[in-house]
């Protein structure tokens, strides 16, 4: 019988071998570490905000308010990655968005007046902007600043058109009062409309109205506030957030405790967190994007008609207008 006798590995090459199966045994580890490095540490929740519809500044305001709310959270939930959605869209359109969970969150007052859809979305209500948004000056064609200052009541403004975008649910105030609405498909479809005499009035917020009006001056120059006219109407403001994002809601409703100062439902512990994270307080971040928020005043010769909401609960529309007639009436 023949017998293979194999070569003896010179000292050599049973270091070289003995190396390969070293590093080769690291490498199996390292990718095993990594694994369950990948495995332990959970991916950023990614949460889609819609801010279209809303004028510039207001837009910028939710950008700032979101992400603070947000960011309060994140000691307590981990990272995300928020992103905002600016495209054309109706007010109704978002909503839908919304229910379906194409849209994370976003910011309306649609839900309070709206009789569907709401049980699929979860609705935040605060004090976001001290009842401000429903406080609307006019912005009008100079040549008409004269008809507007013999506006005393709203009988009188029923003379006139109001230009809304397709969908906002305050059009459905003006039509309660037999104030003839026209819809413009988007916020800055509105002005070509006005210059073209489509309607007569651009009723805007308070908080808003300058800016918009400032962003537009340049090509249309002969557009004015009409003098010594406001309109009021209580009008609440969610922010919404998609059933379909749980994750999402838990977080914004966290957030809007630590910003709003709700004491209750946030420890001492979970607030300071927040704090050390950057907590913005909400009434620095309004005055920050809206600054007339804090000079809000009457005189006695200023025309002020307070109207009623009736499409949102006696109780939201009572609360919302003593807020407003305590601190600036």
């Amino acid at each position: 019988m023949f017998s293979v006798r194999r070569p003896l590995m010179t000292n050599a090459q049973r270091f070289w071998t003995q190396l390969t199966l070293l590093l080769a045994s690291l490498h199996a580890a390292n990718l095993q570490a990594d694994s369950k490095s990948l495995l332990s540490t959970p991916a950023p929740l990614e949460i889609k905000h819609n801010v279209s519809g809303w004028s510039g500044e207001m837009k910028s305001y939710q950008e700032d308010l979101i992400s603070a709310v947000v960011a309060a959270g994140e000691s307590k939930f981990g990272p995300y990655k928020l992103t905002f959605v600016d495209k054309v869209m109706s007010t109704v359109r978002a909503m839908i968005a919304s229910e379906r969970g194409a849209l994370d969150t976003g910011m309306s007052t649609g839900w309070g007046m709206r009789e569907n859809g709401a049980e699929k979305v979860d609705l935040y209500l605060r004090a976001y902007m001290k009842s401000l948004l429903g406080l609307r000056q006019l912005i009008i064609r100079k040549e008409d600043q004269t008809a507007f200052r013999a506006v005393r009541t709203i009988d009188d403004l029923r003379a006139f058109k109001a230009g809304q975008g397709s969908g906002w649910p305050d059009s459905r105030i003006y039509s309660h009062y037999d104030v003839e609405v026209v819809d413009a498909n988007s916020f800055s479809a509105l002005f070509p409309m006005l210059e073209k005499k489509r309607f007569d009035f651009i009723p805007l917020s308070i908080l808003e109205v300058d800016t918009a009006l400032a962003a537009v001056q340049e090509t249309y120059p002969d557009f004015v506030i009409a003098e010594d006219i406001y309109l009021f109407y209580p009008i609440p403001l969610y922010i919404s957030v998609s059933k379909m994002s749980p994750a999402a809601s838990q977080r914004i409703a966290y957030g809007l405790k630590v910003l709003f100062h709700d004491d209750d439902a946030v420890s001492e512990t979970e607030a300071s967190l927040a704090e050390a994270g950057g907590e913005v307080d909400s009434d620095e971040l309004l005055f920050k994007h809206f600054p007339v928020a804090k000079t809000v005043s009457f005189t006695d010769d200023q025309v002020l008609l307070m109207l009623e909401n009736p499409f949102i609960s006696q109780s939201a529309s009572k609360e919302i207008t003593e807020y407003f007639i305590r601190h600036y009436r």
